[in-house]
């Protein structure tokens, strides 16, 4: 099938590339455990983070992904996902993360239908900023409901004692700069997401490779990305987060140009 201005194809094209590449963009390794196996305990006194035991943080998140072609002109694919997360501190660096009200929402405001199990609460160990690379799981979430739960608790990450982040991405070498600005420590870091390891897991019978960690590739072919985040902290809470990811879809792409994907997600502390 090609792709020309305007015509048809052009719009059939942008979708259906958009649902292959959001597929690709949320699929992950994760690694869930039971309650029973979940890892739990504190490693030394927190010095950047001071979340209270007992308190619940709300917390506005939205997620946007645009999916665009160069070839046809005009033409973009929107999806956007809100939510309000609600993160509560329990004893022994635990978190726990719960979602409500949420919504997907295509690029002209019209609502899709809800996601499964979205609002089964997960838990995860926390402390001063690193997130373990397991968390502990409802019986029978989803994984669609799973991966949109993992995408925030990356947001809340920042892991300043290691020069790699375990998280959605996979195990990834981050940069990480830290600053004070007026009452923020602000934490900005960046990422060569083909340099994560583990970060598809695209299960095709077509398509089945194993990669060395110890290899300066991490990821398939399929997608080139890079990312860029912002965290704002003040008295030992975050209060504001913004990530950045950009793709280019490789198989329909050349240099810089062809298929795009940009995401945007925020993550603001309401109360």
């Amino acid at each position: 099938m090609g792709y020309h201005r305007g015509g048809p194809e052009v719009l059939w094209g942008t979708k259906a590339l958009a649902a292959a590449t959001l597929a690709i963009l949320i699929l992950g390794q994760g690694t869930y455990a039971t309650e029973e196996q979940c890892r739990t305990g504190c490693r030394g006194a927190s010095q950047i983070f001071k979340y209270s035991p007992g308190t619940t943080y709300t917390y506005d998140y939205e997620g946007k992904i645009d999916f665009t072609l160069s070839s046809a002109e005009g033409q973009v694919t929107s999806t956007t996902v809100k939510a309000t997360a609600l993160v509560t501190q329990l004893a022994d660096c635990n978190l726990v993360l719960r979602l409500q009200n949420v919504q997907i929402l295509g690029a002209n405001g019209k609502k899709f239908g809800t996601i499964p199990d979205i609002e089964k609460p997960v838990r995860f160990n926390f402390h001063d900023g690193h997130v373990e690379d397991s968390i502990c799981i409802t019986p029978g979430d989803t994984q669609n409901s799973l991966n949109i739960k993992r995408a925030i608790i990356s947001m809340l990450q920042a892991n300043l004692k290691s020069s790699y982040e375990t998280d959605v991405f996979g195990v990834c070498p981050t940069e990480i700069i830290k600053n004070q600005e007026g009452g923020n420590l602000v934490i900005r870091k960046s990422r060569d997401l083909n340099k994560c390891a583990y970060r598809e897991n695209i299960r095709q019978d077509f398509l089945t490779t194993a990669f060395n960690l110890h290899s300066e590739i991490k990821t398939s072919p399929v997608l080139n990305g890079d990312y860029v985040s912002e965290q704002k902290v003040k008295d030992g809470i975050l209060e504001h987060a913004e990530v950045q990811e950009n793709y280019i879809y490789v198989p329909l792409s050349v240099g810089k140009h062809g298929a795009k994907a940009q995401v945007l997600s925020k993550l603001k502390l309401t109360g």
